[in-house]
């Protein structure tokens, strides 16, 4: 690859990576980047809780056999649509029979695993062959910081480039520009450590920790009320919800959570976002700071009351 590029396979339309449906839309940049083009992604169902489903995943990669060469399977650690965690244990259990390069996008989730209850969501993520990670996102240090891991430290020289003045191959000092495409890295773990030195790890397990009680309290406050429906049970800090009034018919209920969400944005006094979930437009909560109490999200959903008492 590293010399003759898609050249130097016989038909590259026949590779593919294997995503599941809600995999973040980085994916398509990298595939474009690398010039497989999005044609190479193949989607695999998600359950009810948005994860992964193995047995379509073992479906899919059964009706690939023989018609393309998957080279890659991407499972995530945090979604960035509704946070969840696919089962990593399980799909590298199924590329490990295979071959296949695993690769895990734990950008968003992969810091819950400091959290010893959450944990045992990413059992068996020790087995992906490479995984990342943008300790940014929860870890109160600034853009970028993020992290590639690799189990195979030797994977790192298919980035490295040498020359006979600069990266020179017979250096014997450390030097983190063999490993990077830029061929060149600032200090950029200095933010990360300096902030966990700074925090302790006591203290930024409670920090990760504080969002996702948050979150589980309103989902639970959530499924007692008529008027909203979750769509799924919270892995991590997000939840996907929508407002279900009486007074606003089925088909509407697209329009009254984009009419909401309008609304929320332009009078500036709460937040929120939205997504698409099968077909319906959901509002969005992310709590990844312990400000963001089950409180003020709750406080969030009274104004979310009414401004829905006032559609039309």
């Amino acid at each position: 690859m590293a010399e003759r590029g898609l050249t130097g396979f016989d038909d590259p339309t026949r590779l593919a990576v294997v995503v599941s449906v809600d995999a973040h839309f980085s994916l398509k940049h990298a595939v474009r980047f690398l010039g497989l083009g999005e044609q190479c992604l193949v989607p695999v169902a998600v359950d009810y809780n948005r994860r992964m489903d193995t047995a379509s995943l073992r479906a899919t990669l059964a009706e690939l056999r023989g018609s393309r060469e998957v080279v890659c399977v991407v499972a995530t650690s945090g979604t960035t649509s509704t946070g969840s965690v696919d089962p990593v244990g399980e799909i590298a259990d199924i590329t490990a029979g295979l071959g296949t390069w695993l690769h895990i996008d734990g950008a968003y989730g992969l810091a819950y695993k400091l959290v010893p209850e959450l944990a045992s969501l990413f059992a068996g993520i020790e087995h992906a062959d490479s995984v990342s990670w943008d300790p940014h996102k929860q870890s109160g240090v600034p853009i970028p910081s993020s992290i590639l891991f690799v189990t195979n430290p030797d994977d790192f020289d298919r980035v490295a480039l040498f020359s006979s003045y600069w990266n020179r191959a017979d250096a014997t000092e450390p030097n983190p520009g063999t490993k990077s495409i830029p061929s060149t890295r600032p200090l950029t773990a200095l933010p990360l450590v300096t902030s966990i030195r700074h925090q302790g790890l006591d203290a930024l397990i409670q920090r990760l920790r504080a969002p996702i009680v948050a979150i589980r309290e309103l989902y639970e406050y959530l499924e007692q009320q008529p008027d909203f429906e979750t769509f799924h049970e919270p892995d991590t800090g997000i939840l996907c919800f929508r407002a279900v009034p009486d007074h606003v018919p089925a088909e509407r209920l697209n329009e009254l959570q984009r009419h909401i969400y309008t609304v929320v944005l332009a009078e500036g006094r709460r937040t929120t976002s939205i997504s698409e979930i099968d077909g319906h437009t959901t509002l969005r909560f992310v709590a990844v700071g312990p400000q963001v109490t089950f409180d003020a999200m709750k406080r969030t959903i009274e104004e979310i009351r009414r401004i829905v008492r006032d559609f039309t």
